[in-house]
């Protein structure tokens, strides 16, 4: 190939950045993140309660079972294994 083509030939996309990472990084990762997710849904909990009152238990419940379940889809998803 001479210059010219190859100064055309796009160069290859990185792989996925999660790909750069070892599975036992991405379980602490995933953890992590978890972690803070599930705080921000206590907030949004006690936001709900003390503030909106438009919500009744078994609705915020439902919420966060909804919740709870993406994050763990995720974490099979992205680890292999659900984090307990």
């Amino acid at each position: 190939m001479d210059e010219e083509t190859k100064a055309k030939v796009r160069p290859k996309r990185a792989r996925h950045p999660e790909a750069a990472y070892s599975p036992k990084m991405m379980q602490y990762i995933i953890h992590h993140y978890r972690k803070i997710i599930i705080s921000y849904l206590f907030e949004l909990r006690v936001f709900m309660y003390g503030h909106l009152f438009k919500f009744s238990h078994n609705e915020i419940c439902k919420f966060e079972k909804k919740c709870n379940l993406l994050i763990d889809y995720k974490c099979s998803f992205t680890s292999g294994e659900t984090l307990t």
